[in-house]
């Protein structure tokens, strides 16, 4: 099964038990980010943003745009749901991140970046946006 059909079969059950996880334990990776990207005025994009949750977050930042793309369509629609720029979420992943060359000024990717099977495919891409 593919990280895509997983979780479009999973999608509510992983966003539950992401919520419940995070009710009781912090979330160190989250207060990190919004910590040390405070200065950012440029363009993110969040890898891997399932529900979409993060990048509802970095838009209350001084970004000028906030992407996020997940490979579940699922996640997708559920992202579009509680983020203010939903057109700018897109169903893609590592392997073809649908944006120009040079457009990105930071990357953020909290839990996909395990999931890469093609690791040299997926870094020529991140360093080409």
């Amino acid at each position: 099964m593919s990280k895509k059909e997983q979780y479009d079969s999973i999608a509510d059950t992983f966003i539950e038990a992401k919520h419940d996880f995070f009710e009781t334990e912090k979330d160190l990776a989250r207060e990190y980010i919004l910590k040390n990207l405070t200065d950012g005025n440029g363009v993110i994009l969040d890898i891997g943003c399932g529900a979409g949750e993060d990048v509802a977050a970095y838009e209350q930042m001084p970004f000028q745009k906030v992407i996020g793309i997940d490979p579940s369509i699922e996640m997708i629609e559920r992202a579009r749901k509680v983020v203010a720029h939903p057109e700018n979420l897109y169903v893609a992943g590592y392997e073809k991140i649908p944006v120009p060359d040079n457009s990105i000024d930071c990357i953020v990717a909290r839990f996909s970046l395990h999931y890469v099977q093609e690791s040299d495919l997926a870094y020529q891409e991140m360093f080409r946006v």
